[in-house]
Order: structure tokens, then C-alpha cells, then sequence
């Protein structure tokens, strides 16, 4: 999932100001990416107090479903970037593929 998005947009009456916004996850993102970002153009708002949090309610939209675990283990199958799927859990929810 993306860890920051960045929207902009203009207004003809301020053509030179620059209405970009940018929003960090506040979720651990240690093991993101966050060179990722998603930009989008126009940003569909004409003015910062709405551009500001229009652009953190974007994101959380986008990583809504993102999950996050912290795994340890000496099995050699369990590395990082590698999916596997979790069964047999005490909760279900986290019966699911993971990668």
C-alpha cells in the first residue's frame, strides 16, 4: 500500500500559489516503501482548509484495508517479502494470506 499521498490542485484567482498537499500513514511504516507516493492532479478542492484534510482522508481510503504483522520465527521459509498463508489462528481474522 501506499505510504504517502500527494494531491494538488489550482485556482485561477491564485494561479501561482501552490495548493499542494501531503500526507504520511500514521500507521507503522517501517517496512513501507516511502519513496511510494500516489499523486493525484487535480485534487478536487479549491482551498487549503479543506485541501489538508481531503488529502489524509485519501489516503486512509487507500490503505484501509492494509495489514501489518510482526512474525519471529527460526523457520527459514519466514522472510520478508515472501507470502504465506497463516492457518489455524485463535482469531480468524488473522487466517489469511499474508506476504
Amino acid at each position: 500500500r501506499t505510504a504517502v499521498q500527494v494531491q494538488r490542485d489550482y485556482t485561477f484567482t491564485h494561479p501561482r500559489y501552490n495548493q499542494q498537499h501531503t500526507a504520511t500513514g500514521d500507521q507503522d511504516l517501517n517496512n513501507q516503501h516511502k519513496d511510494y507516493e500516489r499523486y493525484d492532479y487535480p485534487g478536487r478542492y479549491k482551498r487549503d482548509i479543506a485541501g489538508k484534510p481531503f488529502t489524509k482522508t485519501r489516503l486512509a481510503a487507500l490503505r484501509n484495508d492494509a495489514k501489518l504483522a510482526h512474525v519471529e520465527g527460526d523457520d527459514a521459509r519466514l522472510q520478508p517479502g515472501l507470502a504465506f498463508d497463516l492457518n489455524e489462528h485463535p482469531r480468524d481474522d488473522f487466517n489469511d494470506r499474508w506476504r
